[in-house]
């Protein structure tokens, strides 16, 4: 949906996903390591080797672009390939074990882009829209060690990311016969698109990253006015759309957060007003809200 809205300013679109993504790739993964660490290096290599991988490229030599990844304020991962795994469950529960006794690999971070490779890294002028829980926070932080600042000093004009933890994985389509399943909305999604030209419902961050897209390209704006534009619209278009929710975390078992309902549990539907009003406020735009990004439908 989103490759569609950006494929209409006239750009080249290149769509990655999973290890393509990744910011590079593996080399030789089997000489670095020995298979007491990583079982199957030949996997990794296949996977996720430098042949494959293909996103910090095209970052780079992008004017536009779009990030839906899992992060944090210092890095987000494409892939989800972490070497301390040490191979496949139930293999990789040992690796719990691992990290508090200095067992790891440095190698798992390779292919996340985080702060100490974005850093020295060189982006053109360009607009970045990062999807990804609380990569956009600054606040109580040194800015030496945010990614969003990060991607400035590498060059990029305007970076928009969310403050807080996004909610875009939290919601399941109605499964047909089990509440939440998911699997159907998938299926559905697909469907619709290869019969009918479709495209799913947007909701959460991905209705402000369209609209904000949109807004760049059909009225040739600045980031700083696209991004206004897209959150006074975001309300009206999705406070009334229900689901089920099924948040990625379950805060209850955590020290200090005991009296907490246990909301993986809860399996109801409903609008989820509260999860919409953070989405209204946690995308924030860093850099030069005046630029105007380059648009070939628009001649500059």
């Amino acid at each position: 949906h989103i490759s569609d809205a950006i494929s209409k300013g006239g750009f080249n679109v290149r769509s990655t996903i999973l290890t393509i993504s990744q910011r590079e790739g593996f080399d030789n993964i089997a000489k670095y390591t020995s298979r007491l660490n990583i079982p199957f290096p030949g996997v990794i290599q296949l996977i996720s080797g430098d042949n494959i991988v293909k996103g910090g490229d095209l970052q780079r030599n992008s004017n536009l672009i779009f990030v839906f990844n899992h992060g944090i304020y210092y890095l987000y991962e494409s892939g989800d390939i972490l070497l301390d795994a040490r191979g496949f469950p139930p293999v990789t529960w040992l690796a719990r074990f691992f990290e508090p006794l200095g067992i790891m690999s440095g190698l798992s971070s390779k292919g996340a882009y985080a702060v100490r490779y974005v850093y020295n890294d060189e982006y053109g002028p360009s607009v970045i829209f990062i999807e990804s829980c609380i990569v956009g926070r600054t606040d109580g932080l040194l800015p030496q060690n945010c990614l969003t600042q990060a991607y400035l000093h590498a060059g990029v004009n305007s970076v928009v990311a969310s403050t807080r933890v996004t909610a875009d994985p939290g919601y399941l389509e109605p499964g047909l016969i089990f509440k939440g399943f998911g699997a159907w909305g998938f299926i559905h999604a697909w469907l619709r698109l290869w019969l009918k030209g479709e495209y799913p419902d947007l909701h959460f961050g991905g209705v402000v990253a369209h609209d904000f897209i949109d807004d760049l390209i059909k009225n040739d704006s600045t980031v700083g006015m696209a991004l206004r534009d897209a959150k006074n619209k975001y309300l009206p278009k999705d406070a009334n759309s229900t689901f089920l929710w099924t948040p990625p975390l379950n805060i209850a078992n955590l020290p200090g957060y005991e009296h907490k309902s246990n909301t993986l549990r809860k399996f109801e539907y409903d609008n989820y007003l509260d999860k919409k009003y953070v989405c209204l406020h946690e995308f924030n735009l860093y850099g030069d809200p005046a630029f105007n990004p380059y648009q070939p439908v628009n001649n500059g």
